[in-house]
């Protein structure tokens, strides 16, 4: 009858055990309850209701946050108010209890979005931002009546905007900011690293919820790695933000493919369901094959299928700029017998399609796309594939 306090109340109780949180977590989820991110201006300790159907992150259920450094935060917050930026927060906290690497926790964990800077410059500004606090609390000690250290500029103005001290430098990108969460709270809360691939993969694997008997080919992260007790086999469970499933690898697909076998890595499994009732889902994959995106993207892939770097340029006053700088971006990752490079050209009246000749082959990977995708955008920036039966040779020299 009050599914969000239940819950709050059992995460709370198992707030030590990050996999057990993590477990719980998945029914939220499940259960459609919203969870907000943990928050030095909202959060308690434990896991808190704001409504019926919300639930708001607890601080003591992050990697590295003990209990003095979240009893100081919390304290003053609800003393004095809510923290503006960075720079008020280490003013007004014991930082004997809440140091540098509390604090990087906090950043890293999405604690301190609502402080009116990015998580990159929260973190490139925190030593700054403690130099100064322990520079305030210095002065105020010795009865010098300086604002933040900062000087004469800023002396006694109590409307002078802290936030204005923070250098601000290049947003990390969404692999680092999950990375952190990952590091910190045990999953992904603000996305999933698949959310990337999800598009490319889409018409050559199944979403893992959908998979409920045959053959099937799917594609997740690795989550854990266990070796079976009784049999010559690994259990593996991966995730792909749709849901969790269980795959078996025998011990000498395991020794083939080791370095694809890492956990927090992408693999592409086929393979057949087979029941298991003691599963929670109660099926497994028993794996035929498996590969890593590297080798998917590849021209000699087990898959039988042939990538094609597909760019969309729209027509602008700087297009001869951007094109230019797509020159350089393709150079380095030339590549023979690799993948092939068709061009979108879009103007107002007509679209063009351009296929780049042999000699601009490309070795599709992460980097190169993260390139691409600075100066086209998400959106103008795909991977497509296609059999290579029945692949016709389209291209022209260029």
């Amino acid at each position: 009858h009050y599914p969000a306090a239940f819950m709050a109340a059992v995460l709370s109780s198992d707030m030590d055990n990050t996999d057990k949180v993590v477990m719980l977590l998945e029914e939220v989820r499940r259960m459609g309850i919203k969870l907000l991110f943990p928050s030095v201006n909202q959060s308690q300790y434990s896991f808190t209701v704001i409504d019926e159907t919300t639930i708001c992150y607890g601080l003591g259920a992050i990697k590295g946050v003990g209990a003095a450094a979240i009893e100081s935060i919390v304290n003053e917050r609800e003393e004095n108010g809510e923290y503006t930026d960075l720079f008020d927060l280490c003013k007004r906290i014991d930082l004997r209890k809440a140091n540098r690497r509390v604090l990087s926790a906090l950043i890293c964990s999405g604690s301190m979005d609502q402080l009116n800077a990015t998580r990159s410059t929260l973190t490139h500004n925190l030593a700054k931002a403690v130099m100064l606090a322990e520079q305030h609390s210095a002065n105020s000690i010795s009865g010098q009546d300086d604002m933040f250290g900062l000087g004469g500029n800023m002396e006694n103005n109590d409307d002078a905007s802290e936030s204005s001290l923070y250098d601000i430098v290049e947003n990390w990108s969404d692999k680092e900011i999950l990375a952190g969460e990952k590091e910190t709270l045990g999953f992904y809360l603000s996305g999933h690293p698949i959310n990337r691939y999800k598009e490319e993969l889409s018409n050559i694997t199944s979403r893992i919820h959908d998979v409920e008997n045959g053959n099937v080919r799917v594609a997740g992260f690795i989550m854990n790695i266990r070796r079976s007790g009784f049999r010559d086999e690994y259990e593996i469970k991966i995730d792909d933000n749709t849901s969790r499933i269980v795959i078996v690898v025998n011990i000498d697909k395991y020794e083939k493919y080791r370095s694809y076998l890492i956990k927090d890595h992408l693999i592409i499994v086929s393979g057949a369901i087979k029941k298991d009732d003691y599963l929670d889902r109660g099926i497994k994959i028993i794996v035929n094959d498996l590969f890593n995106i590297d080798e998917l993207r590849s021209q000699d892939n087990r898959f039988n299928l042939l990538s094609t770097l597909e760019l969309t340029l729209l027509e602008s006053e700087d297009a001869n700029s951007i094109i230019e700088k797509i020159h350089n971006i393709l150079g380095k990752y030339k590549q023979e017998n690799s993948s092939q490079v068709k061009i979108n050209y879009v103007k107002k009246d007509a679209i063009g399609p351009l296929f780049l000749g042999n000699k601009w082959r490309v070795r599709i990977n992460d980097n190169l796309i993260d390139e691409l995708t600075k100066i086209l955008g998400k959106k103008h920036v795909k991977i497509k594939y296609n059999s290579k039966t029945k692949i016709k040779n389209t291209s022209v020299n260029v």
